[in-house]
């Protein structure tokens, strides 16, 4: 029953909760189609693409995603993620652009999501990147107050 929309549904969940990307890249056309408008059937395709390191579908996917559900966090922080991805990236032309587009989503990530451990990590991170010590030091201050130490 190639058409069911139910059961493709079932299928492309059961690859995603395995973590099978390559097992779901084939359904992901159809399932899209039939769900354009589902952010989180939008998000599933997004992050399928990242995985395989098809940034630029990712890209356009977490974009739309976010247009859907602007309040998602999880599409907010892995937009900044690919573009951090897409800097370090050996061949990268637009290491400079990426960078900020970076900085700009995972910042939005942090507003969404001020106590994220992990985000305020990649934040530190990126900060190291660009030289931003003195955010940095306020992150540092952050992590210290969130985990007790």
């Amino acid at each position: 029953m190639p058409n069911d929309k139910a059961l493709l549904l079932i299928e492309a969940n059961i690859y995603a909760n395995r973590k099978d990307y390559r097992s779901l890249e084939p359904l992901l056309p159809q399932l899209l189609d039939n769900n354009i408008n589902n952010p989180d059937i939008v998000f599933v395709a997004a992050n399928c693409y990242d995985k395989l390191k098809q940034y630029d579908k990712a890209e356009s996917l977490y974009l739309r995603a976010i247009d859907l559900n602007g309040s998602a966090y999880e599409s907010v922080f892995n937009l900044g993620l690919l573009y951090l991805k897409k800097s370090a990236a050996n061949n990268s032309t637009n290491k400079d652009k990426n960078l900020t587009f970076a900085q700009q989503w995972l910042e939005k990530a942090n507003e969404m999501s001020p106590n994220d451990v992990k985000c305020l990590e990649v934040l530190k991170m990126l900060y190291g990147q660009t030289g931003n010590n003195d955010q940095i030091t306020i992150i540092d201050n952050k992590l210290k107050q969130i985990t007790n130490q």
